[in-house]
């Protein structure tokens, strides 16, 4: 090193002020503070991400529930068709049996009748 940069150097300390040195005094509690930042930047970040995947979930969620409504709207309106339907079918066969048991009934009274002789003529 030359004298005349000892020089300097000295000059410069000499003409330091008190916040200069006040500020160097601080600076392990910037340091500790930067930390103490970073460290609440990196929760406010994992906050945020975990934030994210909740709203995209409840975004999926939302979807689900939809068309989980859409397909049970349709059942409602399948179950009422089926309805419908089950009364037509049991409204026919209960005629359809109504023919059969009137018909059976003609039968058995023409074959009591003529079993009685009431066709006989004489």
């Amino acid at each position: 090193m030359n004298p005349a940069d000892k020089v300097d150097i000295e000059v410069d300390l000499e003409e330091a002020t008190f916040t200069d040195i006040e500020w160097d005094e601080q600076e392990p509690q910037r340091r500790h503070g930067d930390a103490r930042v970073a460290s609440v930047q990196s929760k406010v970040d994992s906050v945020k991400s975990q934030m994210h995947e909740n709203i995209v979930l409840a975004l999926e969620n939302t979807a689900k529930t939809e068309e989980l409504h859409e397909a049970s709207l349709e059942l409602v309106d399948e179950a009422a068709i089926f309805r419908e339907q089950s009364r037509r079918t049991r409204r026919a066969m209960m005629m359809r049996n109504m023919k059969w048991a009137a018909i059976l009934l003609l039968v058995v009274g023409i074959l009591a009748a003529a079993g009685f002789g009431i066709f006989h003529h004489g």
